[in-house]
């Protein structure tokens, strides 16, 4: 058991040197990890087709390729419109300030206002090809939009089901363990009864109880795969981690 604990002990401190480096923080940082919330046993996970659709609707990944889509969008529409006649409208407003004399004759005043106003109509009838060059690759850029979209889409879809499945598998595990600690929790305390009765000896109430650490052990396990499941389900779908 000495041994155990040695490597017990080990395994936590490997485990918290990949979560500083991961976090990104100093080696040689200290803190103190919250215990996790106590989970029922009867924990229930939502219908898997209600966690695919959540996840098409929020992972970032999905959200950015549906953005690339709407932009692509956007430029064909931009680039079609170069096929459209447009028309312009601009105003002058001038003011004319002088004098002037015609054959030597006497000055005569000018103080009087103007205005002018130009209607432009452009049509361009031949470019090349340069529109319809511009309308192909904003066609191209969208169906390559398109195809990651359903990429990302599919790849969500996919992480969703695999950890969904992860989580149930815990999830039973988990409800074997408890199970098991429960009979191992009665067999103990029968055979302390027992022992104190002097109907059972100290090999058998030993042997008992190890089997009873095992099982607390093995429930212990159960409890952290369930949560490592749990996290890795809400990753998948999107949901931002909580952190204490």
């Amino acid at each position: 058991m000495q041994l155990a604990l040695t490597k017990a002990n080990g395994t936590a401190d490997t485990a918290f040197a990949s979560l500083i480096a991961t976090i990104g923080l100093p080696p040689e940082t200290h803190f103190q990890i919250a215990p996790s919330a106590d989970t029922s046993a009867t924990e229930t996970v939502a219908p898997l087709r209600e966690l695919i659709d959540e996840a098409l609707q929020s992972r970032p990944d999905v959200v950015a390729a549906m953005d690339k889509v709407a932009a692509s969008d956007a430029k064909i529409d931009t680039a079609r419109a170069a096929y459209r006649p447009t028309v312009s409208l601009s105003a002058q407003v001038l003011q004319n300030i002088g004098r002037i004399s015609n054959d030597g004759g006497p000055y005569s005043s000018i103080d009087r206002t103007g205005n002018a106003l130009f209607v432009s109509f452009d049509w361009p009838l031949f470019d090349g090809g340069a529109r319809a060059t511009n309308v192909s690759l904003a066609v191209s850029e969208k169906t390559a939009a398109e195809d990651a979209l359903a990429e990302a889409k599919d790849t969500a879809a996919k992480q969703v089901v695999q950890a969904y499945s992860n989580l149930k598998t815990s999830l039973d595990n988990r409800n074997q363990a408890l199970a098991y600690t429960h009979a191992s929790e009665l067999a103990y305390q029968a055979a302390l009864d027992s022992y104190r009765r002097g109907l059972t000896s100290i090999t058998d109430l030993t042997n008992d109880e190890a089997t009873l650490a095992q099982a607390e052990a093995g429930q212990e396990d159960a409890d952290a795969s369930v949560g490592i499941a749990r996290a890795a389900l809400d990753l998948a779908i999107g949901h931002q981690p909580s952190v204490h």
